[in-house]
């Protein structure tokens, strides 16, 4: 299994696909403050990573790919060098 779910991380190992979303998805629905270690992830689909993202998940370990590990840097703190609304409105939902 890809993703092992405890309390309050994931453990993401080997390669993670896209089946994985729903269930991680669910997840983060559930837990109040997730954390992911990606340390032994070698590959994380796009909906995956989108997921962490947009729930503004802690990375607990960075996965060993360097390119990956730079994309996921601003998840679980407020992206504020990355506008995703218009600069002139707030958001509606900021990570804390």
């Amino acid at each position: 299994m890809p993703i092992q779910y405890r309390e309050n991380e994931a453990v993401f190992e080997g390669r993670c696909e896209p089946e994985e979303a729903d269930a991680l998805l669910e997840w983060l629905r559930r837990t109040p403050e997730p954390a992911a270690d990606l340390g032994t992830c070698l590959d994380l689909h796009t909906a995956l990573a989108q997921l962490l993202l947009a729930a503004c998940v802690r990375i607990a370990a960075a996965p060993p790919d360097r390119f990956l590990a730079a994309c996921l840097a601003t998840a679980g703190s407020p992206r504020a060098a990355i506008p995703l609304y218009p600069l002139d409105k707030p958001p509606r939902a900021a990570c804390t």
